[in-house]
């Protein structure tokens, strides 16, 4: 066991075993400077393909053939789900389809997202562009930078490109 560690050291620069030594030593700690400001949302993105999941409404949520409701307060990590049930309720995945979805009302609802199916034909499902807002707000407030599940990498990968999107 230690020839092997051996070999591979033998094989690293000073600077790598050095940087190995110091993560094992001093932990890394979460970038708790304020967030930026904002920015308007483009309105030059392509329009998203359709989903049949997603928020129902500002309480209700579907995803994975799941549905929650929560009454108060949004629980973003719920303990008695399945952890890619967390997974994908961190994604937002929805949010650049509620944008469009919101701007297809306020144009009088006859723009179509994808295929045959139109915005208006579920009226009362969906977020509108200030209960996204909310819905970001309400991500942000509850969950601080190291929190298990909605700080993973991959989740957070998926949610910035939402984000941005939005």
């Amino acid at each position: 066991m230690i020839a092997r560690y051996c070999r591979t050291v033998l094989h690293l620069r000073p600077r790598q075993v050095w940087t190995r030594v110091v993560r094992r030593i001093v932990p890394t700690r979460p970038n708790l400077e304020p967030a930026p400001d904002r920015r308007a949302p483009s309105e030059s993105l392509a329009t998203p393909v359709a989903r049949e999941d997603g928020w129902l409404t500002p309480t209700c949520v579907r995803l994975l053939n799941i549905e929650r409701e929560f009454a108060g307060v949004i629980d973003w990590q719920p303990a008695d789900a399945p952890r890619l049930w967390v997974y994908t309720l961190n994604y937002f995945a929805d949010l650049p389809q509620s944008a469009i979805r919101d701007g297809a009302r306020s144009a009088g609802g006859d723009e179509h997202i994808a295929g045959d199916r139109s915005v208006g034909e579920r009226p009362d499902e969906g977020l509108d562009a200030d209960q996204a807002v909310r819905l970001v707000d309400s991500w942000i407030d509850e969950n601080p930078p190291g929190t298990r599940d909605t700080w993973d990498p991959y989740p957070i990968s998926i949610r910035v490109v939402n984000w941005i999107k939005w």
